[in-house]
Parts: C-alpha cells; structure tokens; sequence
C-alpha cells in the first residue's frame, strides 16, 4: 500500500490550512517536520503518548501550554508544584512532567510554519469578507451577480486534505497573495 501510495504520489497537500485542521494532525511522525534528531521513542515522547494520551498536534498544545500560561507557575523542574504537573503526576503516572512539557513544545516547534497551531496564516488575501459573502447569500437568493470566493484556506477535515498526482517535493509556506506595490482599482468580469 505504501509503495502504490508513493508511486501515485498520495500525501496531504493543503495550501493553507486552517487551525482545526492543523490541531487534528497527528504530531507523531507528521507528514511537516524537519529532518534530523527527533525523540517519539525517546523517554519523554513515549509518556507523552502511553502515560499524557498524546496523539493530536491539540492534545501536544495542551500539554506543552504550562510552558507559556501565565496562570501557572510552572517551574522546569522535576518536581514542580503547579497544578498541569501534580496533576500528570498523580494521574497519569508521569514520572517529571516538566521534561514531558519541553518535550510537547520541541515537537510543535519542529512543524514546518505553515502548520504550526500558533501561526494564523489564514490570511491569504484572497478570503472574501463577512459582508461580501452576506451580499453573495443576497445575490444568489435574487439570482444577480456575485463575487467568486478564491481563498486557498481549507477547513477540510484530514481525510479529505489527502491527494493524489502531487510533486514530490512539499512547499513549506503557505500560499498566500503578495502584498500590493501599489492599489490596483478591481475589474468586474462577468461569467456565463
């Protein structure tokens, strides 16, 4: 199957995914990582995934999110006493929750910048406005014209991100529309 899968050229090929997207990726051995060492069998990724129940780039985001929040105070020691870790502790057996944190947060930081949960790279330039799209819903009910939507944001679920006859070789940006040098007044086309 994996031999057919890279003779068609089967992988996920999305130009810009949106966040639900990007948190329902599986972290381990995501298809957008840089090469070079990496720890999914090292000891703290594998009580990420036996002991935290880690799966998903969101769950890594929860995990590692005691690094960053301000409301706790998480100190990077074994035996920190901030409520994520006694909790990890006392729950999921883990046995230095701080070590599992730094770890959650190396795998996030190695996605590429078009799938990183944190980057909001939506903003393609393309996606029309909320009342752009209002005054399409009105268009359509009145049969008049509208305005063609050509954002490259995909909100797909990750069965549906899956294509086949792509390049072997993956963008690592997101597509996006260049900022304008200068403003360009917009030409009605009309479609038949």
């Amino acid at each position: 199957m994996i031999k057919v899968a890279n003779k068609y050229g089967v992988k996920i090929d999305v130009p810009n995914p949106k966040r639900q997207l990007k948190q329902a990726m599986p972290i381990w051995y995501h298809v957008a990582t840089d090469q070079g060492m990496y720890g999914p069998n090292s000891k703290s990724g594998k009580c990420l995934r036996e002991n935290h129940g880690v799966q998903t780039v969101e769950q890594c985001v929860q995990v590692a999110r005691r690094l960053t929040d301000p409301d706790v105070d998480h100190v990077q020691r074994q035996d920190c006493e901030c409520r994520p870790c006694i909790v990890d502790r006392l729950e999921n057996g883990c046995d230095n929750p701080a070590r599992c944190a730094a770890a959650a947060r190396k795998a996030i930081n190695r996605l590429y910048p078009k799938w990183q949960p944190a980057m909001d790279m939506n903003g393609d330039g393309l996606t029309l406005t909320r009342s752009r799209k209002q005054q399409n819903e009105e268009a359509r009910a009145c049969d008049d014209r509208i305005t063609f939507d050509l954002s490259t944001s995909q909100a797909r679920t990750l069965a549906r991100a899956f294509r086949v006859f792509t390049k072997r070789d993956q963008t690592r940006e997101a597509a996006t529309r260049p900022p304008k040098p200068y403003q360009v007044r917009g030409e009605e086309v009309e479609v038949y």
